[in-house]
């Protein structure tokens, strides 16, 4: 007789767990609605932060086409990826800043990475002034009405990919990601 109040009870509690679990899984996904996609193809424009942004092109480089592409001979560079082998995604970006305040550009790409099926990965700062010499002193900011044409590297490295992947890593249909909440804006 006790085993079977024990069971009832086992019973009972399960379920009631069960049930709690789905009302809160459907009051979660109804308070945050899954996110909508907004796609921008190259030469597109979209604002962000008052920062008018056109990818005007994206290239996928291996890694020694890369440093000879770019002239990077830095040591502290070249050694971390000679022990981690990378595919490099350098986007070309037009940049204007449409608002009346001063603006950083960082600002509208806070949230960047490149991204393709699960694989995703931010941009590599350190790299901005290796392609782009003529901005290596440039902290970012816009004037109101200011323009710049920038270059971001995104890299690929192999030991966050499928082997699978990583043999067809220069082909792969990747795509940047500027936000992923409350909108997901994706450039391709």
């Amino acid at each position: 007789m006790k085993k079977k109040r024990l069971r009832i009870l086992l019973f009972c509690i399960l379920i009631g767990g069960i049930a709690g679990v789905s009302v809160r899984y459907m009051t979660l996904n109804q308070k945050y609605p899954k996110t909508k996609e907004v796609v921008y193809e190259t030469g597109e424009p979209l604002v962000l932060e008052e920062i008018q942004i056109i990818m005007n092109a994206k290239t996928v480089y291996q890694q020694e086409e890369f440093f000879e592409t770019y002239g990077i001979t830095d040591g502290m560079v070249t050694d971390y990826y000679e022990y981690h082998p990378t595919v490099f995604l350098v986007a070309d970006f037009q940049l204007k800043n449409i608002g009346l305040e001063t603006r950083n550009y960082q600002e509208a790409f806070s949230e960047d990475a490149v991204e393709y099926q699960t694989f995703a990965n931010g941009e590599d700062s350190y790299l901005f002034p290796y392609i782009n010499p003529e901005e290596k002193n440039w902290d970012g900011d816009l004037e109101p009405g200011e323009e710049k044409q920038v270059s971001l590297v995104f890299p690929v490295p192999k030991d966050l990919m499928t082997e699978e992947h990583w043999k067809k890593a220069e082909m792969l249909p990747y795509q940047i990601v500027l936000r992923n909440y409350p909108e997901k804006i994706i450039l391709r």
